[in-house]
C-alpha cells in the first residue's frame, strides 16, 4: 500500500499538473488563434467588398455592352457573393473552445 501511495504521489500528480498546463497551453493557442482568424475575417471582408466595388465600377462602365466582359463580371460577382459563406474555419475553432470547456482546471 506504501509503494502505491508513493507510486501516486510522485508519478501520477506530476503527470496530472503536467496536463493541466498543456490544457491551459492549448487553451491559450486557441485564444490565440480566435484572435487571428477574427483579424482574417475582418480583413477578407474588407477585401471582398473593396473587389466587389471595383467590379461593379467595371461593369458599370461596360455601357458599350460587351458581352463578354459581361459575363465575366457575372461570374467573378458570384464568386465573390459565394466566397464569404465558406469560411468554415469558425466553427472548427469555436468547436475546439467548447471542449476544453468541459475540462475544469483549478
Amino acid at each position: 500500500m506504501a509503494n502505491f501511495i508513493f507510486y501516486l504521489k510522485f508519478y501520477v500528480r506530476p503527470s496530472a499538473i503536467e496536463l493541466k498546463q498543456l490544457i491551459r497551453d492549448a487553451r491559450d493557442e486557441i485564444d490565440s488563434l480566435n484572435i487571428e482568424f477574427k483579424k482574417f475575417r475582418i480583413d477578407f471582408t474588407k477585401l471582398r467588398r473593396t473587389s466587389l466595388d471595383e467590379l461593379q465600377s467595371t461593369c458599370s462602365n461596360n455601357n458599350g455592352g460587351d458581352d463578354i466582359i459581361g459575363n465575366i463580371c457575372e461570374k467573378v460577382e458570384n464568386l465573390l457573393n459565394s466566397i464569404d459563406q465558406t469560411l468554415p474555419i469558425s466553427d472548427l475553432v469555436t468547436a475546439e473552445v467548447g471542449f476544453f470547456d468541459l475540462i475544469r482546471i483549478d
